[in-house]
């Protein structure tokens, strides 16, 4: 199975290309597998939007490079511009990409863009050492990092970053795991420089690239209780807690959103929400737009909002929901959020490193 693009080079490559003042309106870049292309959108200066072809290497070689001609070629005649998309382009593959008007971005914030109202050519920069060190010991770690319990956690320590320098037994209470769990996480946490040890402390290291590696393969951990269908605006019995999450949890962003995703108390006694179920009618469906998840934070509540009188999931995880949801709406609103929480937490982040 190839390799899904690194977070620590998404994020790299997202701030680069904001820099020169591109911006990525799509998070598909996040599925690239290696060698493998997909349709992602940018908006460039003044807001003009455009679809393009990204490609995701790891490697360049003479015959690649041919190929990936070949594939320019192929995509321009049909009307989309290719975009390769790879951790260092040496200055001699990005003269031969910049010859066959095959965009390109990197790490070290080398790129090639060029259409009308649109000119990026940055060369020369140096191979970014410490990004590639990071994306390699990120790929010797991808297939553990992110388990079941292990999103958890991830997910309350995005929440609220002040909790990576919680006691072990603090984070374990607020994400619903072992203490045990909590350990193991968090020094892989730190040896793939998601969070730092400085001194007696802890402190949050690269979150927005831990935000973009734990999205993407949420949606398959997390818990999913019920799957039906029925209205999307629920009526909460007494005794239930419920949190919005997905596109019910951003109304400024998608009117009148078509379905619910939230998250629910349960007891082992009762897995199912049997009371907010009845009362609301919902039924089993093949095409379901209600979709019932397990309310596994605490302690955190008081990062939540409030929308149309219901409470709404850490910021993270509404992310999360609406990046899972493989719909291009959603997917446009998730970087909206995104934005949102990144602005949340930059304050509280610089103090801690202060």
């Amino acid at each position: 199975m190839s390799d899904v693009i690194p977070a620590a080079l998404l994020t790299s490559v997202r701030h680069w290309l904001e820099t020169y003042g591109v911006q990525l309106t799509s998070s598909a870049l996040g599925d690239l597998a290696e060698n493998e292309s997909g349709t992602i959108k940018l908006t460039i200066v003044g807001g003009e939007k455009m679809a393009v072809e990204g490609r995701y290497l790891t490697e360049f070689s003479m015959a690649g490079l041919g190929e990936i001609g070949r594939m320019s070629e192929g995509q321009r005649q049909a009307g989309t511009q290719v975009l390769v998309i790879a951790p260092y382009i040496h200055p001699r593959s990005a003269e031969t990409l910049r010859s066959l008007n095959i965009w390109f971005a990197d790490g070290a914030g080398n790129a090639y863009l060029r259409a009308p109202g649109l000119v990026v050519d940055v060369r020369g920069r140096s191979r970014p050492t410490k990004l590639l060190d990071q994306i390699s010991v990120s790929r010797s770690r991808s297939s553990t990092l992110f388990t079941r319990k292990r999103s958890q956690v991830v997910a309350v320590i995005l929440a609220d970053p002040r909790l990576v320098d919680a006691p072990l037994r603090v984070l374990s209470e607020f994400s619903g795991t072992s203490v045990g769990l909590v350990k193991n996480l968090m020094d892989d946490l730190v040896d793939t420089a998601f969070v730092e040890v400085w001194g007696e402390h802890r402190r949050p290291g690269n979150l927005v690239a831990l935000l973009d590696s734990w999205a993407v393969s949420y949606a398959n951990q997390v818990d999913t209780i019920f799957d039906g269908e029925g209205t999307v605006n629920p009526v909460v019995p007494k005794g239930t807690r419920l949190f919005l999450s997905g596109e019910r949890a951003v109304p400024e962003l998608i009117h009148r959103a078509p379905t619910l995703t939230a998250y629910v108390n349960i007891s082992p006694t009762q897995p199912v929400p049997v009371d907010l179920i009845r009362e609301n009618r919902w039924r089993k469906s093949a095409t379901p737009n209600v979709h019932l998840r397990k309310w596994f934070w605490n302690g955190i509540e008081g990062m939540h909002t409030r929308a149309d009188g219901f409470a709404v999931a850490p910021t993270p995880i509404v992310y999360a929901d609406l990046l899972g949801s493989n719909e291009e709406r959603q997917r446009e609103a998730a970087e909206g959020v995104r934005r949102g929480w990144i602005k949340e937490i930059e304050p509280i982040v610089a103090s801690m490193r202060t």
